[in-house]
This record gives C-alpha cells, sequence and structure tokens, in this order.
C-alpha cells in the first residue's frame, strides 16, 4: 500500500474512533441503567485510546493526525448517523433503543476496520489495526450480550 494510501486509511480509522468515543460518551450520559452507563463509558475510553494510537501511527507514517478528524467519506456519514439515532434515542431515556443504536454505530465501525484489513498495510500499521478490530468485535460483543439481557426484562 503507498503512504498516502496508509494514512487515508488511518484518518478513516481515527474517524470512526473519535466518533465513537462521542457516541458512547453522550449515551452513557443518558443511559438510565447505571451498568448500562458505565459499559458505555468504558467503550468510550476504549475508542479514545484508539483514537490516540492511531494519531500516533499516522504522524510515524508521514500524515498530518489533525486531518484525521475532517475527511468525510461514505462510511463514516454512515456512522455518524448512527451516532445521531443513538443521541436521539438516548434523549428519550430508552436503554434498548440506545443499544440498538450503539450496535448499529459498532457494526459501521466494524465494517470500516473490516475494509482496512483488506488492504495491503505496512506491517507496523496491520499490527495496531489488526489489534484494535479484535477490540471493536469483543465492543460489539459485550453490547450484543447487554441487550439480551435488557431484552429478557
Amino acid at each position: 500500500m503507498l503512504e498516502h494510501d496508509t494514512v487515508q486509511t488511518l484518518e478513516r480509522l481515527t474517524q470512526v474512533s473519535v466518533q465513537g468515543e462521542q457516541g458512547f460518551s453522550t449515551c452513557a450520559r443518558q443511559a438510565a441503567d447505571p451498568e448500562l452507563a458505565a459499559l458505555l463509558r468504558a467503550c468510550a475510553r476504549q475508542c479514545h485510546d484508539a483514537a490516540h494510537e492511531l494519531r500516533e501511527l499516522t504522524r510515524l507514517v508521514g500524515g498530518d493526525a489533525a486531518l484525521s478528524i475532517h475527511a468525510p467519506n461514505d462510511a463514516l456519514q454512515r456512522s455518524r448517523h448512527g451516532w445521531g439515532a443513538a443521541g436521539a434515542q438516548a434523549e428519550q431515556r430508552d436503554d434498548r433503543a440506545v443499544l440498538a443504536q450503539c450496535q448499529h454505530a459498532g457494526e459501521v465501525a466494524r465494517a470500516v476496520y473490516g475494509d482496512a484489513l483488506a488492504h495491503t498495510l505496512p506491517a507496523n500499521v496491520y499490527r495496531l489495526v489488526a489489534a484494535q478490530y479484535q477490540g471493536v468485535l469483543a465492543t460489539c460483543q459485550r453490547l450484543n450480550a447487554r441487550r439480551q439481557e435488557l431484552l429478557r426484562h
């Protein structure tokens, strides 16, 4: 993969992570259930950490990490849409609906990370993206498990 393509991929992933942090934080503040709020805050922290790692790597491969939160693309528009809906649901204090929207946004992140891994990346970039992808998958599983718990009650 060319350096320019690698930088674009890292910028795209950084955007997803920043949006995830903001979306999970919003939902955590609005969650009625304290356990759900704690889970969503942990997800927001994970996204924050991922964005920080991606910005550092973007700098190392020659990109401008500050630009990574501004360049739009189709996958991120879907992600923003998912978080916008999550915020609207959160205002209604319906934890099931909030979780459904968080899961949707998680699926968007999973798709963006999966797409990134389908490209040829430098080894150091691939290692970080693959590790973060595993984190995204784990988050999706935790959200799904919590939603299933809420649906049973």
